[in-house]
């Protein structure tokens, strides 16, 4: 009985069990001595109950008698918890060290019992193995040993048969000696699955959970050397493989219908409808079901969200982004993909909704002109001008043969009826993406040296 409990115990059950007698009760309910704990802790106070109104000496010696028995007990008692404890943690030790050194031996030699085996194993090794029995049971050849396998389940598999003989699996309900050879085998396989899961390192769980719910499909080297690198999954990649391997007929024709892919061609809609046997209009609504589907925060990121995160890190709150930037060459190169920048933008400005828009990106209103670049800015860029209107307004100026206004360009963006709200601090800013525009969009270059505007040789064709 630890001092703790003790206060569980009043100073009339000490009377009642003739620990205590009627003048010491007494002068404990004078004292305001209600417990035992409150007698030893006045006890270990003021060394004795000489102070107490009314306890002689002879009434102060039993109560130092008792409190020095309690202590007695208390301390032979916490003594035993610590040897408890040190046993207890030389198990867990020893167990330790038999399943990471000598797995097989272990359970096989019955060293370890299931409950230490399923204590050694953290929660994410045990969702694993879940529903690796489950798989395993699914793969079984015969339809009965299925159905008793699947009614026994992971848990009850493990705690009563998994450290036991092969014998032992006779017990299970409805599983006769039939079906013996094939539940030993099964079993064996559910052993080698636990020292694969055991000996995975603990940075590869995460893609061990990601294969068993979308498939085999997923399980490459490249993913786990990447994410050994990097500390996350390389989710374009990922990507890039779900909709190559299982598009299904919407993915497909939202994949021929925008350039999406290096070496692809967007397909018009005559040519998807041939090839699907379809008509025109039902290719254009599927397009634009799937385009709507695809590039919402709803899809992609609803069941690996977290996952994306780590994209969310590649572009400033405040910085301005276009399709061709080294971080967005670099990303397709390091996670080896065929996406084009324009794409994998898209897919960027999908996590950084909260801070930017896109501009110029994927739009399936076939009347709204198409920008050759897309360029991800700040929201406050975007709310102060219209860069849509913009481009328009350039396109018009070059159609008439009046570029001549572009030559103080400067001047011409700050005095823009393209301006929604004017905010002379963010000028600068919008000046420079109206230039990396004329750039980008038309091929121009403003010389206010030569008074003139020139075509840049570097721009994008």
């Amino acid at each position: 009985m630890l001092k703790e409990s003790l206060q569980a115990i009043s100073v009339y059950d000490l009377y009642k069990t003739g620990q205590l007698s009627i003048r010491a009760l007494n002068c404990c309910s004078i004292a305001d001595l209600a417990t035992v704990r409150e007698i030893i802790s006045y006890y270990e106070k003021e060394g004795s109950f000489l102070e107490i109104k009314n306890a002689g000496r002879k009434t102060s010696l039993e109560l130092e008698e008792l409190c020095k028995s309690y202590i007695s007990q208390i301390k032979k008692l916490e003594e035993r918890s610590k040897e408890e404890d040190a046993e207890v943690i030389n198990r867990d030790a020893e167990v330790k060290e038999l399943i990471e050194t000598d797995f097989y031996l272990a359970i096989r030699g019955k060293r370890i019992s299931s409950g230490e085996l399923l204590g050694y194993l953290s929660s994410k090794q045990i969702d694993i193995l879940t529903i690796k029995y489950n798989q395993l049971v699914a793969s079984c050849s015969i339809l009965r040993l299925k159905n008793v396998l699947h009614a026994v389940g992971f848990w009850e598999f493990v705690k009563e048969y998994l450290c036991q003989g092969d014998e032992t699996l006779l017990e299970i309900r409805h599983l006769g000696l039939r079906l013996l050879p094939e539940a030993i085998d099964f079993k064996r396989k559910l052993i080698d699955e636990f020292f694969k899961i055991i000996h995975l390192p603990e940075i590869f769980f995460m893609i061990e959970e990601m294969i068993l719910q979308k498939g085999e499909w997923l399980r490459n080297y490249f993913l786990y050397n990447y994410y050994d690198q990097y500390g996350y999954l390389p989710m374009f990649w990922i990507l890039e493989r779900m909709i190559t391997l299982h598009p299904g007929r919407n993915i497909d024709i939202l994949m021929h219908s925008f350039h999406i892919f290096e070496e692809d061609t967007p397909q018009p809609l005559e040519k998807l409808s041939i090839r699907y046997g379809i008509s025109r209009e039902r290719v254009r609504q599927i397009k634009i079901s799937a385009f709507k589907h695809f590039f919402s925060a709803e899809n992609l990121f609803t069941e690996n969200k977290k996952d994306w995160n780590s994209y969310k890190e590649l572009i400033g709150d405040t910085e301005i982004i276009w399709q061709d930037d080294d971080r967005i060459r670099q990303l397709i190169e390091q996670e080896n993909v065929r996406f084009t920048g324009k794409f994998v933008l898209q897919i960027l400005a999908l996590l950084k909704a909260p801070t930017h828009t896109l501009l110029g990106g994927f739009d399936i209103q076939w009347k709204k002109k198409k920008w050759k670049n897309s360029v991800l800015i700040p929201n406050k860029f975007a709310l102060a001008f219209n860069f849509n209107q913009f481009t328009k307004d350039i396109d018009r100026l070059i159609s008439d043969h009046q570029t001549k206004f572009l030559t103080e360009f400067e001047s011409y963006v700050i005095d823009s009826p393209c301006w929604l709200r004017f905010w002379p601090d963010i000028a600068g800013d919008i000046v420079s993406i109206a230039k990396d525009l004329l750039h980008y969009e038309f091929g121009l270059q403003p010389d206010p040296e030569e008074d003139e505007i020139t075509a840049d040789s570097s721009a994008s064709e």
